[in-house]
């Protein structure tokens, strides 16, 4: 499991913004995957004119707020507890419009074992996103992007733990990194949230079916159906080569995670073949 250092207001800056009447907190929120097409998902889903999602300031590129993960970087595990003034903060960026507002953070996902119950602490009423990609495709998608963007990425990690790049995926996905069991996550989101509350993204429909696929998200946000398209974002060519020897070693090591996976949803997912039966 990877995580990218996240960005976060400092308290100073939330001096002023307390018990404004004029914001709320989101309508919706993207928790994950990350690779999974989450910053395409939300840029497509600010076209639709009654969605709205917090711009692109200086401090936020990524448009990602990580509010709910530790705002002292991607190694330590985040708090679970929001204070009053920082929770103003956070409702800053969701103005009460009439339209239904959300955010993307796609690290949410990683640390779900302490991020799914702060959000319910704050708001258990929200509606939860999840894109989720054939898990061989995302870990080599997150591999290529940390060798694409050395030395930056160097001692990115999680818990402490850095990936290699001197090794292979397969290597770093057994030693734990570019490694995400999304049962594993879903159940965490599920012990504070219903299913009904939850809407499931298939990365490879998306990609086949964007209309279909964006229609079935407007239906869980309850706004009407709009043509948005389907723009292409971070759209990277991989200078690392996956051997159908190095995907079938993969698939090997991922089963048995689909294999909970599907047996969570209670269905296989079939665009992803190589682990149906």
């Amino acid at each position: 499991m990877q995580h990218r250092q996240s960005q976060h207001t400092t308290r100073s800056s939330l001096r002023g913004l307390v018990n404004n009447v004029n914001h709320k907190l989101p309508d919706f929120i993207g928790c994950g995957f990350q690779k999974c097409a989450t910053k395409g998902i939300s840029t497509n889903l600010r076209k639709h004119p009654s969605l709205s999602l917090p711009e692109e300031p200086e401090q936020f590129p990524d448009y990602e707020l990580n509010f709910f993960t530790h705002p002292a970087g991607c190694n330590d595990k985040p708090s679970d507890k929001k204070t009053p003034e920082e929770i103003e903060w956070y409702k800053s960026f969701f103005k009460s419009d009439g339209n239904i507002h959300g955010e993307f953070s796609p690290n949410y996902a990683d640390w779900a074992q302490y991020v799914a119950k702060s959000i319910h602490d704050v708001h258990p009423d929200v509606k939860l996103l999840f894109s989720l990609r054939n898990p061989i495709d995302r870990a080599y998608s997150a591999f290529n992007h940390y060798c694409n963007i050395l030395p930056r990425s160097r001692k990115w990690g999680h818990e402490g733990s850095t990936w290699s790049p001197d090794e292979s995926l397969i290597w770093n996905l057994k030693n734990k990194h570019f490694d995400v069991c999304y049962s594993t996550a879903l159940k965490h989101f599920n012990k504070y949230f219903s299913r009904e509350q939850t809407h499931l993204i298939i990365f490879e429909q998306l990609k086949k079916q964007p209309e279909v696929t964006y229609n079935k998200i407007f239906d869980f946000l309850g706004v009407k159906h709009f043509d948005v398209g389907n723009d292409i974002i971070h759209g990277r060519v991989y200078e690392y080569v996956l051997t159908s020897e190095e995907r079938d070693e993969c698939r090997e090591y991922l089963t048995d995670q689909v294999d909970e996976l599907f047996n969570y949803l209670g269905y296989q997912i079939p665009q992803w073949p190589e682990f149906c039966t």
